[in-house]
């Protein structure tokens, strides 16, 4: 998941372009990179690239991680982080709300 600031375009263009210096991954099919949803948090993205040996899974998928990882951060993206917006409330909407007598100001 990246955070929406970072344009579909270049996303995909940092990813494809980090993922094609992986040695350790087929480059024939190209690897490709799909938006799979546009969620609250920011946007997930699926990645697929093949193997020729599965054997290799765990050593292929920290090369390509480690290069996606350092292309973002080079770009100034870390990982999505949660936004919160705080809203005051007035002293007086508490005389509103049933049950909250110990919260009251007096």
């Amino acid at each position: 998941m990246l955070d929406h600031v970072i344009p579909i375009e270049l996303a995909k263009e940092v990813m494809l372009g980090a993922v094609k210096e992986a040695k350790l991954i087929q480059q024939d099919p190209a690897p490709d990179v799909r938006v799979l949803s546009y969620d609250e948090g920011g946007i997930v993205y699926g990645l697929r690239y093949w193997l020729t040996r599965f054997d290799r899974d765990i050593d292929c998928r920290d090369e390509v991680y480690s290069l996606i990882d350092n292309a973002l951060r080079k770009i100034g993206n870390t990982m999505p982080h949660r936004r919160i917006e705080l809203v005051p409330a007035e002293a007086h909407d508490f005389d509103k709300l049933e049950g909250l007598d110990f919260i009251k100001p007096s």
